[in-house]
């Protein structure tokens, strides 16, 4: 048969459904049909060639059976060897597969079988470096050479090329996979002795920030792109090589976060300490992963996952109070005794995550930062649940502000100056919470929220800048209506002449608006004051006349003056003469001409 030529620009693949790959001439052959029936169920079985996995299962199964009785229980050493020796024969299958079969769908299931016999080694040494630390943490190192070798010996007898940018990141989990419990072991012992377990607890509560710094070494070769590992030696493409060795590795990590508790903790037998706030930070490294993945390959929707993440490490990082979590309360007391609530820390780290997505251009980005210093506004040190939630902090408040003052620089639009003015002015509210500053029901704060609206309204032209004029412009009509009709009431304190001061200066500005803006929302609130500052008048007038030391007779003057002053206005509309004074409104209420980018937009 004639063999196909393999297209310049195509990736090999030994799993497409037409053609399969000749290693030795390195072109594209016709696949055979597929039989049916029970033949295509038979072919199915033997192209995902499953049992290497079952083997493994079954071995690691009968290892963990067998070393639990009680007989074997001291011979951990043998343990090791036995999963040392399974090892070597599984990474030998994978060179031979490799090497003179050239059976790529079997070395790839193989090559991660081996990664998982090496975190498994791990682990199966826990019980010695809990009982017998000196011992135990020799075995560790011995262990942690031999995956480092095992796996070395395996790329290059299988000649496959793992780039550095890749090689090193995958040795440094190793690293911290076997080298970790040494620290913990280490720990645990003291703890036994002092019984005091503060610092064994900050050790298992930064295990998972450990592994995710090490898998955070990644970034440098994911941002090399995919042509990075284009010529690995392999059949296998981007992401397929390497990202399911580091799957598989991130598997085991969250398998140890989970098992660390059981084999470092003097908790009760049958009782785990594990929460699930602990894998907390791995969201969010698989976040920031994620991102980088998306931002190389300008992958939308992978990059809207990533930023989707971490909320689900918020919601994983309230555990609730710690009496309602028997076991997890063994360790979580000691982090919200010095302040160090998960949820507190979560919601530090995801700002930092979505500042960092903010600086690699992230969209969406932006909302998540706010949105996490708006929760650090109300979280605290020993915030397990919301009803733990502590009272607003200006900080948390005050940094939205200044994020969104220097975003203006290279955004100068109105709405960021707004959130930016809010914010601020908020900060000082909660900062001053108390004083002189808050009297009033806040009366200060909402003439400045008032204040800067208007302002913004008239120093930007974008084309939210005239509703938020119009905004200000209301706002300063309510704070003249509530002056006057409620003034005393909400600043009981305040001398009586200056409400009237207040009073007219609102007028003043308004009416001031309506004349230099021509703006119809100033004119229409300017009118609605003056109908309500002349009602106010009225009602103290009538007071002031009711009282039981006036003449019996001066409340129907006063009376007698209202009616007359209505039946004027009903001979005035019957004249006709109102239609021309209507006009003449009318005139005064046209609309200004448009500004900056509503004219040229008009003009368009």
């Amino acid at each position: 048969m004639t063999p196909l030529p393999r297209p310049a620009d195509e990736v090999r693949t030994d799993d497409d459904r037409d053609v399969q790959v000749d290693h030795d001439d390195g072109a594209w052959h016709p696949r055979p049909a597929a039989p049916g029936g029970f033949g295509a169920w038979l072919e199915v079985v033997v192209a995902a060639n499953p049992f290497y996995l079952i083997s493994a299962c079954l071995v690691l199964y009968g290892l963990h059976g067998t070393f639990q009785d009680p007989g074997m229980a001291l011979d951990r050493w043998l343990l090791f060897g036995m999963l040392q020796g399974y090892t070597l024969l599984i990474a030998t299958a994978a060179v031979v597969l490799v090497r003179f079969g050239r059976v790529w769908d079997d070395a790839r299931s193989v090559i991660l079988i081996i990664v998982l016999l090496l975190l498994a080694t791990s682990v199966s040494l826990d019980e010695m470096v809990a009982e017998h630390l000196e011992s135990g943490a020799s075995f560790v190192i011995v262990g942690l050479g031999l995956a480092m070798l095992f796996s070395e010996v395996v790329m290059r007898a299988s000649r496959i090329r793992l780039p550095i940018l890749y090689r090193l990141p995958y040795h440094l989990i190793l690293t911290v996979f076997y080298l970790y419990p040494i620290l913990l072991g280490t720990l645990l012992a003291d703890a036994v002795e002092t019984l005091r377990f503060e610092r064994l607890a900050w050790a298992h509560a930064l295990y998972p920030v450990a592994a995710g710094a090490a898998f955070c070494a990644l970034i440098p070769a994911i941002r090399r792109g995919p042509g990075y590992v284009a010529k690995n030696g392999t059949p296998w493409a981007w992401p397929q090589f390497p990202w399911s060795l580091y799957v598989i590795a991130g598997a085991g990590v969250v398998f140890r976060v989970w098992l660390g508790p059981i084999s470092y903790w003097s908790a009760p037998v049958g009782t785990n300490p594990f929460g699930p706030w602990l894998l907390a930070p791995l969201v969010l490294v698989a976040a920031v992963l994620l991102l980088e993945i998306a931002r190389e390959g300008r992958r939308v929707k992978l990059e809207r996952l990533a930023l989707l993440l971490p909320p689900s490490a918020l919601v994983l990082a309230f555990p609730g109070a710690p009496e309602s979590l028997a076991p997890e309360a063994s360790f979580l007391p000691h982090l919200l005794a010095v302040g160090a609530a998960p949820a507190l820390v979560v919601t530090l780290l995801a700002a930092a995550f979505y500042l960092f997505a903010l600086v690699r251009g992230a969209r969406g980005a932006e909302i998540g930062l706010i949105a996490a210093l708006a929760l650090l506004a109300v979280v605290g040190g020993s915030t397990v649940d919301l009803r733990s939630l502590v009272a607003p902090r200006a900080a948390p408040v005050a940094l939205i502000g200044v994020f969104q003052a220097a975003m203006l620089v290279r955004d100068r639009r109105s709405w960021r100056a707004l959130a930016s003015a809010a914010a601020l002015i908020l900060a000082l509210t909660i900062g001053l919470r108390g004083t002189w500053l808050t009297a009033g029901h806040g009366t200060i704060p909402v003439h400045a929220l008032v204040g800067a609206t208007l302002a913004l309204g008239l120093l930007f032209r974008d084309a939210l800048a005239r509703r938020l004029e119009d905004a200000g412009t209301i706002g300063l009509g309510a704070l003249f209506a509530a002056g006057v009709i409620a003034g005393r009431k909400i600043l009981p304190d305040l001398p009586a002449p200056l409400f009237p001061i207040h009073a007219a200066a609102l007028l003043v500005a308004v009416g001031a608006l309506w004349w230099v803006r021509r703006n119809p929302i100033a004119l229409w609130v300017t009118l609605a004051d003056l109908v309500i500052w002349s009602g106010r008048g009225t009602l103290e007038a009538y007071r002031f006349l009711d009282r039981p030391d006036r003449p019996r007779g001066a409340s129907f003057v006063f009376w007698g003056l209202v009616f007359f002053a209505v039946a004027a206005l009903v001979s005035f509309i019957k004249s006709g003469k109102h239609r021309g004074m209507v006009a003449a409104i009318g005139r005064l209420i046209e609309p200004p001409a448009p500004r900056g980018r509503e004219a040229s937009e008009t003009g368009a």
